[in-house]
C-alpha cells in the first residue's frame, strides 16, 4: 500500500480507535559495532517472558548493500509472516521483521521507513518498534522521519472537505524512546576516532571518524561493547569521549551486546529521548564536523556518497567446509581489498556420523551429510562464524548458493571477484 493511503488510514483510525504511540528504539553504530546482536538480544531475553506483559517487537531492519543479512539473521525461522497485516488482532502476538536493503532509512529509504512504521501502527499487533539503520546512519536523521507533517503525505483523494484532517506528525502514532549507540570497544580505529576533536580526521577512519563521533553525540544510550577484548586505557579513553560528546546519555559496558533490557527500552522515566534537546546537540556537533552545510536546510547529502562508501553481493556455494573457510577466508586478506565490513549467512558442512571405513565414510558422506545456517562477519578486523538458528539441511531444502555483502570506503576493484574465488575454493564437492 502507498505511504499516502496509509497515512490516510491512520487519520481514520486516530479519530476512531487510536490507542498509545508506540515507542521506538533507534539503534545505532559504526560498521560491525554489535547492532544486530543488540537487537537479537532483546528479542531472546523478552522471549522467556510468558506474561501477557511482554513486549511483542516489530523490527525494522536496513543493510546498506542490496542484501538484508541483519533481516535474515533476526527473522524466525519458524515460517511467521514477515509483513504487516490489515485487521490485526491485538491478542496474537508475534514478532515482525521488515526489512530494507540497497540504501539507508536515514535518506535514501526514508519514504520506505515512513510507510513502514505506518503499516507497523495500523497492523495493531506490536508493542514496540526497534529500528536498526546501517552502520553508516545519521540516527538524529532517522529520528526527524518521526517529526515529519503527516499531512503533506496524506492522500488528497481520499479526503472529502479540505483541512479536515488535523496536522500530526509521525510521533503521535510512534515515537522515539530512545537511541542507543552501540560502540565497539575493541576497535583501536572506533577509539581513536571517538577520542578525536570533532573535525580531525586524520585518524585511520578518515572523514568516517566524524560520522563515528555523529552516532554517539545523538544518543541517548551508548553500549560499549565487546569490552573483554578491550584494554583498560581504550575504555578509560571511551568513557571520557561519550561524556564530552553526550553528556545526557546513560553508558552500558557489555560483551555480546548483552546490555540489561530496562537499560535500553521504556526510559522515558530516565528523561529517554527529548527531539529538541538531542537534535540541537547532535546538529551543533554535526557543524563542528561539516561546517555550515550540515545546517542547510533541506540539503542531505546520503552518507554513502558523502564518505565514498560502495557495497556489493557475492554469492558462495553451498554446502561449505567450515575448515577451508576459517583457512582461506582471513581478516587480513578481507581487509587488503579494501573490505571494511562483511557479512551474510553462509551453510557450513558438520561431517559425517557414525562412519567407521573408507567406503562407509563415502556412503555415509553422500547419503548423511548435513548443513548448518551460519552468520559469516568480518567486523572490527576480525572474521567470525558463529551459528545461527537449529535449521539444518536434513529439515528441508538449502539454497543453492549462499550471499555474503560487502562493504568498504571503497571497495578494491577486484574485491567482489576474490572473495567468491575464497569461497569457491570452499565447496564441499558431494
Amino acid at each position: 500500500m502507498a505511504l499516502e493511503q496509509l497515512v490516510t488510514r491512520l487519520y481514520a483510525q486516530s479519530s476512531s480507535a487510536a490507542g498509545a504511540p508506540l515507542p521506538v528504539l533507534i539503534v545505532t553504530g559504526f560498521l560491525g559495532a554489535g547492532k544486530t546482536s543488540l537487537v537479537r538480544h532483546i528479542l531472546t531475553s523478552t522471549s522467556t517472558d510468558s506474561s501477557a506483559d511482554a513486549p511483542s517487537f516489530a523490527i525494522v531492519a536496513n543493510d546498506l548493500a542490496r542484501l538484508n543479512v541483519d533481516g535474515d539473521v533476526i527473522q524466525p525461522e519458524d515460517g511467521r509472516e514477515l509483513a504487516p497485516r490489515e485487521g490485526g488482532d491485538a491478542q496474537n502476538k508475534s514478532e515482525l521483521v521488515v526489512p530494507f536493503c540497497g540504501g539507508c532509512v536515514c535518506c535514501t529509504l526514508r519514504p520506505d521507513l515512513l510507510a513502514a512504521v505506518c503499516g507497523i501502527v495500523l497492523d495493531n499487533r506490536h508493542d514496540y518498534i526497534i529500528v536498526e539503520p546501517t552502520g553508516i546512519a545519521d540516527a538524529v536523521e532517522v529520528a526527524m522521519a518521526f517529526e515529519v507533517d503527516l499531512a503533506l503525505l496524506e492522500d488528497k483523494s481520499q479526503v472529502p472537505t479540505p483541512g479536515e484532517s488535523q496536522r500530526r506528525s509521525l510521533r503521535d502514532f510512534a515515537y522515539v524512546d530512545a537511541v542507543a549507540a552501540v560502540v565497539d570497544a575493541s576497535d583501536d580505529a572506533v577509539v581513536d576516532a571517538l577520542d578525536a576533536e570533532p573535525g580531525n580526521f586524520s585518524g585511520p577512519l578518515g572523514r568516517m571518524g566524524g560520522l563515528v563521533r555523529e552516532q554517539v553525540a545523538g544518543a541517548t544510550t551508548v553500549i560499549l561493547n565487546k569490552t573483554d577484548a578491550a584494554s583498560d586505557a581504550n575504555l578509560a579513553r571511551l568513557r571520557t569521549a561519550v561524556k564530552r560528546l553526550s553528556p545526557i546519555a546513560s553508558v552500558v559496558e557489555t560483551q555480546f551486546s548483552r546490555a540489561a533490557v530496562e537499560d535500553v527500552l521504556y526510559t522515558a522515566y530516565k528523561g529517554g529521548f527529548d527531539f529538541e534537546r538531542d537534535f540541537t546537540r547532535a546538529q551543533l556537533h554535526a557543524r563542528a564536523e561539516r561546517g555550515d552545510d550540515a545546517m542547510a536546510p533541506n540539503v542531505h547529502i546520503s552518507e554513502a556518497e558523502m564518505y565514498n562508501v560502495t557495497s556489493a553481493v557475492v554469492h558462495a556455494p553451498v554446502p561449505l567446509d567450515a575448515a577451508m573457510v576459517r583457512r582461506h577466508v582471513t581478516a587480513d586478506d578481507l581487509k587488503a581489498h579494501g573490505i571494511l565490513r562483511a557479512k551474510g549467512v553462509i551453510w557450513l558442512d558438520v561431517g559425517q556420523q557414525g562412519a567407521t571405513d573408507d567406503d562407509e565414510k563415502r556412503a555415509c558422506k553422500r547419503a548423511r551429510r548435513s548443513a548448518r545456517r551460519n552468520l559469516f562477519s568480518l567486523a572490527g578486523g576480525v572474521v567470525t562464524l558463529e551459528e545461527v538458528g537449529t535449521k539444518t539441511s536434513t529439515d528441508g531444502d538449502i539454497p543453492s548458493q549462499s550471499s555474503i555483502a560487502l562493504i568498504g570506503m571503497p571497495l578494491g576493484p577486484r574485491a567482489e571477484e576474490h572473495v567468491a574465488s575464497l569461497f569457491a575454493q570452499c565447496k564441499i564437492v558431494m
